[in-house]
């Protein structure tokens, strides 16, 4: 059969092949260099972690001795690594197409593969084959690519054989995500594939017995089960010994080869679950894993990450459109999951790649980043929306239209910010003099909780008065600096519970004395905040709206009348209380809604997605940005309305994917509130110079620099603080 477009004669790479460098900084020229001789550290093989005597696929990666000489600038390196990983990989793959290829046995008939999706199916097929030892890989394809389908299709056209049961292995493939899209996963394997079985196992009343997910074909589970599950399974039970590898192996039929059997050394049979323990994914021997969302494990120290990598299975896939957010030491997470070697081991990637790619000197860096481009080159296929196949890009998606609406204050909710933002100015400035005179820096979590007063004041004078810890989803608590670490939820809450240990006041963070609370306003609050307050409830109770519910409002009367009653509309929010104060306006206007955040079990979440998008008669959804920025398909709304605005604009851009994406058929108008003369113009400014940085960055994700330094966070009070970046 004729292929549908010509191939040119490049064959996939082979395993243990050695990619050569694509991109003119790796050439050698250009760049400067120094006499002193650096070689790489004397690993401690006795310290090496355990995973690097786990079956895995061994890449083969050259000294690159040529490099030891050169200097690379800090900056330079930094620069090739977001290039790496901002540009594709294994995007130039030439394999031959036949119209058959478009088909998959186990899909349904009208869905049918799309030129790259074709190629990865290719790719991926390659990926899973034990007698060239390579065992899965990383699928790093922009948002909107198809991510979901190509995995599908490997796992339709991929299935277990009778020799794997021998082997051990149990039939089914694991699919770890977030909680978020556990319903979509089994929602389009419903709708593309035939005859596969699916078990969602999450929350309290999900199975402790393994067989019943051996009997599936696929199991999806989220990261936080799979945290809780791997927190009561004791490794012990099922540790491997060498003899039982060996008697495995001696049970083999004399005439196959170890290739065909390459990780397939599994003990026969393990203690059985204690009745009632919750640990059954740990108790099947899986003949696939998938993570979808992998970046989630970035942290290596993270119980989740900790937990993906004790799973036992025969092949291993991470899918991320972001495989690297703000530090190289992020990829070892996945390199560990998918047990490559050398790199598999900590205390190798360390010393190999992540000190020298992030030291300050720049010796070493070029060799480090080349080593790194080799075995991503062999295990990692990264397409972007933008790349072209065939003189098209690979993915043609509807307009799409941003527009800054701004959105007038009244006189009384002008006068109410002016007052605030005075008063959370000065206790700023207070909060700088004392720090300064104490050789220390100001507090970031103080100074973060003042900027989330301004931030709320432009929503809705009466959230100022709420507490805090209702909207800490609308906080990044942490600061650009060098090994800054991951904080979680839980941990932000002890720390900003700190600040009232000595008493302070819940809404600009004061000490109270008894000088500030000689009135006793109003509980745990100094005076001027005490005013404050009652003034923002007053103001609710006289006028319960503010300018951008006015201006949502309106929007949402312009869409219903535009479209003549048929497109939909995502409300995205930081704060949960911003969209509890939504409710019954929308509830006056008549217009059905239902809500999405992270609050909320997961059987009402589901039901709430299901209704946007199948209900014609709902016509918004009500998102907490946090809980449902990332992730969640709702191509069934064409209009987005971004309440408030966040200074990271790749994480506005994630929140938009949900509507633009593949499967959209109407042009998507995104609008985004703002009040004139706050904070607000502030966060645009900066959102400007984030988005430059980001351009050279991940496609527009995160990367070191896009978290606020503490002088980018006092320039958002006023004009004129902070004018001196700390960043690097």
């Amino acid at each position: 059969m004729q292929p549908a477009f010509p191939a040119k004669a490049k064959p996939l790479q082979e395993a243990k092949t050695m990619a050569n460098p694509t991109r003119a900084f790796f050439a050698g020229s250009g760049v400067g260099s120094l006499s002193p001789h650096g070689t790489d550290p004397i690993i401690n093989t006795k310290a090496l972690d355990e995973d690097e005597h786990k079956d895995g696929e061994e890449v083969v990666v050259p000294d690159f001795n040529e490099d030891e000489n050169r200097y690379i600038s800090p900056a330079d390196a930094e620069k090739a690594l977001r290039d790496l990983m901002g540009g594709a990989m294994n995007q130039d793959i030439d394999v031959e197409i036949n119209p058959d290829d478009f088909t998959v046995q186990g899909f349904k008939d009208e869905f049918k593969l799309l030129n790259h999706q074709v190629i990865a199916r290719k790719w991926m097929r390659e990926r899973e084959n034990p007698q060239l030892k390579r065992m899965g890989g990383i699928l790093a394809d922009d948002m909107g690519l198809g991510k979901t389908i190509q995995t599908l299709t490997r796992i339709s056209e991929g299935r277990p054989r009778k020799s794997d049961k021998e082997d051990g292995w149990d039939p089914a493939t694991l699919v770890v995500c977030p909680l978020a899209l556990v319903q979509q996963w089994a929602d389009e394997i419903k709708k593309i594939t035939t005859g596969l079985t699916i078990v969602k196992h999450q929350g309290s009343s999900r199975t402790s017995d393994p067989r019943v997910m051996k009997r599936a074909h696929i199991v999806i589970t989220t990261y936080d089960t799979l945290k809780s599950e791997y927190g009561a399974f004791n490794p012990a039970d099922v540790k491997r010994k060498s003899k039982s590898k060996q008697a495995a192996a001696s049970d083999r039929d004399s005439d196959t080869s170890d290739a065909e059997h390459f990780g397939y050394t599994l003990k026969k049979a393990t203690k059985k679950t204690p009745k009632g323990k919750k640990d059954a994914l740990f108790h099947v021997q899986w003949f696939r894993v998938v993570l979808d969302e992998a970046h989630n494990i970035k942290n290596r120290n993270t119980a989740a990450a900790k937990a993906c990598c004790g799973l036992e299975a025969k092949f291993r896939w991470a899918l991320t459109g972001t495989p690297m957010q703000n530090d190289v030491t992020e990829l070892y997470s996945l390199l560990k999951f998918l047990r490559i070697k050398p790199f598999s081991s900590w205390e190798r990637f360390n010393e190999q790649i992540a000190k020298p790619v992030k030291s300050g000197n720049g010796r070493g860096a070029n060799r480090a980043m080349k080593r790194l481009q080799v075995v991503l080159k062999q295990v990692m296929l990264r397409r972007r929306k933008d790349d072209m196949l065939n003189g098209k890009v690979l993915i043609e998606l509807p307009k799409r239209t941003v527009k800054i609406v701004s959105c007038p204050f009244s006189p009384s909710e002008q006068l109410f910010y002016t007052n605030l933002e005075t008063k959370m100015t000065t206790v700023m400035e207070q909060l700088v003099e004392n720090a300064q005179k104490a050789g220390v820096k100001a507090n970031y979590m103080s100074v973060l909780l003042l900027l989330l007063r301004l931030r709320q004041a432009c929503n809705h004078p009466v959230l100022v008065s709420k507490d805090y810890k209702e909207d800490l989803d609308a906080v990044d608590s942490r600061e650009a600096k060098k090994g800054s670490a991951d904080i979680d939820g839980d941990d932000l809450i002890a720390a900003f519970d700190q600040l009232n240990v000595s008493k302070t006041c819940k809404m600009c963070t004061a000490g109270l004395t008894a000088s500030n609370t000689e009135n006793k306003l109003l509980e745990s609050h100094c005076d001027d905040c005490a005013s404050l307050v009652i003034k923002s409830r007053q103001q609710n109770d006289e006028r319960p709206d503010s300018a951008k519910i006015r201006m949502v409002r309106k929007l949402l009367r312009q869409i219903n009348e535009q479209s003549s009653g048929e497109e939909k509309t995502i409300i995205f929010s930081q704060f949960t209380t911003m969209l509890d104060l939504l409710e019954p306006f929308l509830e006056q206007a008549g217009v059905k809604f239902v809500r999405y955040d992270g609050s909320m079990k997961p059987p009402e979440r589901e039901q709430s997605l299901n209704a946007i998008k199948t209900d014609d008669s709902v016509k918004v959804i009500l998102i907490s940005f946090k809980a449902g920025s990332t992730g969640l398909n709702l191509t069934a709304c064409n209009n987005v309305i971004l309440v408030d605005l966040w200074w990271n604009p790749a994480l506005e851009d994630q929140a938009f994917d949900r509507s633009h994406r593949f499967g959209q058929k109407r042009d998507v108008n995104i609008y985004k509130l703002k009040i004139d003369d706050t904070v607000e113009d502030r966060i645009l400014e900066l959102q400007d110079k984030k988005r430059e940085l980001a351009r050279a960055a991940l496609s527009g994700d995160k990367i070191k620099d896009m978290r606020l330094g503490m002088d980018e966070l006092l320039a958002l009070f006023r004009p004129g603080h902070g004018e001196e970046s700390d960043e690097e």
